[in-house]
């Protein structure tokens, strides 16, 4: 017949589980020889010996597991943790299960424990959790580079997550300027008590050996670093540093830096924050791309209502042209007959002074409206778009004689000093036209109502010549004069200007290879003063 007593002894000495019974007091009355070596203790070193006096950094997490079979003489089982002498400073888990060891009566007379360890299955799975928590890391920042507003709000969440899995307190992102300074992109967290003074500052101390190096720093004792320089006013305590450095293009760009995790920092953490900062890079390079490409863009949808509005513009000036034409020749025609009869008046032998004297006023009204048909006529012929030689004087004046209308009406006088013998210049002519029909009405503009006077001044410069527009209006704000070129930019009513004037004057003077100058004064008018090539 088989020993059951002896069966049993071998079963547990045997079995690769560890197994020891307690008495109700908790003492060790017997382990086997697999338990004893999981803790490093001979076996005999466990007998008549409490739990908590054996493994007292595991007890704690035993305890309520022996209080409840006490309590209620229930199998009990679960997960318990801590240090051996084995292997001091190390964490390791057991599986724990807890029987119930009653006499022949059914009296509770102790508590048998089977135990197994799960060290390495724990760490497994805690890898497994730490990896999964970077990956969302990871893609939380990165997500962010597409959603967040601002460079600074990006940074935040970059340390947020950083802070979180290397169970910091603190830290900052750090860039390399062209200076060669420090700039803080973003610290956390973010009051006036850390890093207050975010302005840019020379790269030394701990931080400085990351950027300069190119090579992590990790220290539980910054204060006595080799490369510590102290803590600026108003900085935290530093109880312990990681550092690791962010680089572009091979070159070191910045700094991820955390401080004061409350166990200190081990090469984990380290190898987490190296693990993050390439993705940090990345998440900037995004956004810093995404803003430049809005920024292009609405860049391009503005050119393209700019030219959008040229072009109605272009349509309605286009449109007033041939309305202007249509008129030029229903006019002319009754024109010509009314001063064929007034010549015929004229040869008549029976006036008397006086009607000579009314008849050569009318010939002479007949011919200044043919010579404004003939203007009008002319500054409306659709372009050629052709440079030809032209005189600009009588382009001028032709522009005076649609304008005088306005300018009589509105009490503005005009005063010409034109250049002997101005030299032509090749230029096309109705595109010039508009840029002087422009500037004489904004002069003209500017003298609102109360009257005033326009000064038009040419001279030859070398191969240049020069064509000044002077009034005495009310000139233009220092504010506005960077500004008076740039398109649908206009301080008149909308019923008066669309801000494209000056804009299309500026497009055609250089489009000819020209320039325009712009001077005033508030209150005082302005000078306005093109500069055209004679030949090019």
């Amino acid at each position: 017949m088989i020993d059951r007593s002896k069966l049993f002894d071998i079963l547990i000495e045997q079995a690769p589980v560890g197994f020891c019974l307690f008495d109700t007091d908790l003492r060790c009355m017997l382990i086997n020889n697999y338990l004893a070596a999981v803790d490093g203790l001979p076996v005999h070193a466990h007998i008549g010996k409490s739990i908590e006096e054996i493994i007292p950094t595991v007890w704690p997490s035993v305890k309520p597991y022996t209080d409840h079979l006490l309590a209620t003489g229930s199998p009990v089982s679960g997960e318990v943790f801590g240090e051996t002498p084995l292997l001091p400073g190390v964490k390791r888990y057991w599986n724990l299960s807890l029987l119930p060891y009653r006499d022949d009566e059914g009296k509770l007379i102790g508590l048998a424990a089977i135990v197994n360890e799960t060290t390495g299955q724990k760490l497994a799975e805690e890898a497994i959790l730490e990896r999964k928590d970077l990956l969302e890391g990871i893609n939380r920042i990165l997500q962010s580079a597409l959603t967040c507003i601002t460079e600074t709000e990006l940074g935040l969440v970059c340390l947020d997550v950083i802070i979180r899995l290397t169970r910091s307190r603190i830290g900052f992102i750090g860039e390399r300027n062209p200076e060669g300074l420090m700039q803080i992109a973003a610290v956390q967290p973010c009051s006036e008590h850390v890093l207050p003074n975010l302005e840019p500052f020379k790269i030394h101390g701990i931080y400085g050996r990351v950027i300069q190096s190119g090579e992590s720093v990790l220290t539980n004792d910054p204060a006595n670093h080799p490369d510590s320089i102290g803590l600026p006013p108003r900085h935290p305590h530093l109880s312990s540093f990681l550092g690791v450095p962010m680089t572009r293009d091979g070159r070191v760009c910045g700094i991820l830096a955390v401080g004061n995790r409350e166990d200190g920092y081990t090469m984990e953490e380290q190898e987490m924050l190296e693990a993050l900062s390439p993705t940090v890079v990345e998440a900037f390079q995004r956004k810093r791309a995404r803003d430049a490409l809005e920024s292009f863009n609405r860049a391009l949808e503005q050119k393209v209502e700019q030219r959008t509005s040229e072009l109605l513009h272009a349509e309605k000036l286009a449109a007033i042209g041939r309305l202007s034409a249509s008129f030029a020749h229903e006019f002319n025609s009754p024109l010509q007959a009314i001063m064929t009869i007034l010549k015929i008046f004229e040869m008549s032998s029976t006036l008397n002074p006086e009607e000579r004297k009314f008849l050569a006023a009318a010939i002479d009204e007949g011919k200044r409206m043919k010579d404004l048909i003939g203007s009008l006529r002319d500054f409306h012929k659709p372009s050629s778009g052709r440079k030809v030689l032209m005189d600009v004087h009588a382009t001028i004046d032709s522009v005076l004689l649609l304008c005088k209308f306005d300018f009589n009406r509105n009490k503005i006088l005009t005063s010409m000093h034109y250049a002997e013998n101005l030299p032509q210049i090749k230029a096309i002519p109705d595109q010039i036209k508009q840029v002087f029909l422009n500037l004489l009405t904004n002069a003209a503009d500017a003298c609102l109502d109360r009257g005033g006077i326009i000064l038009i001044r040419t001279w030859q410069e070398g191969p240049i010549i020069a064509v000044e527009i002077q009034d005495t209006g009310v000139g233009i704000p220092l504010g506005n004069l960077e500004k008076i070129f740039q398109p649908f930019f206009t301080t008149k009513p909308a019923v008066k200007g669309t801000g494209l004037g000056l804009s299309v004057c500026h497009g055609i003077v250089q489009s000819h290879g020209g320039t325009i100058r712009v001077e005033s004064e508030p209150g005082a008018g302005s000078i306005v003063t093109v500069y055209l090539p004679i030949n090019i």
